[in-house]
């Protein structure tokens, strides 16, 4: 594995773009629920008519995840803005897991022992290289 300083900066500014990316994105749905957790919102599942506070879907949402449930549903329709947050952080992501995958061999769900190895191996070589 060849590791350079363009490498680590190029994954840097992806990695600082997504977790930057994050953080704004916590604190905005962290804000949407602590101003409207309280509300009761209506909607329809299987037929029937339902009243929940917004705190419980999002705790749904937290549990089943952001598509295919009545609770991202309805919340997707109230708070468009943060779903878009959330599909762009999903594409940022796919984006650092591409990256890894093409520069390092692997992505950080593929760690196994030989892996690290490798990376520690190429660490060590830019490392004496740049000395």
């Amino acid at each position: 594995m060849k590791i350079t300083g363009k490498l680590l900066e190029d994954y840097n500014k992806i990695y600082e773009e997504l977790k930057k990316h994050q953080e704004v994105m916590s604190e905005n749905i962290k804000t949407k629920q602590d101003r409207n957790g309280k509300n009761e919102v209506e909607f329809e599942h299987n037929g029937e008519v339902k009243k929940l506070k917004e705190e419980i879907l999002w705790q749904e949402v937290y549990y089943m995840g952001t598509s295919g449930n009545d609770s991202a549903n309805k919340l997707r329709e109230l708070y468009p803005d943060v779903f878009k947050m959330i599909d762009e952080e999903r594409e940022l992501e796919k984006g650092l897991r591409e990256f890894e995958a093409k520069k390092f061999g692997f992505t950080y769900k593929e760690m196994t022992m030989p892996n690290v190895l490798k990376l520690i191996e190429g660490m060590v070589d830019y490392k004496l290289a740049t000395k």
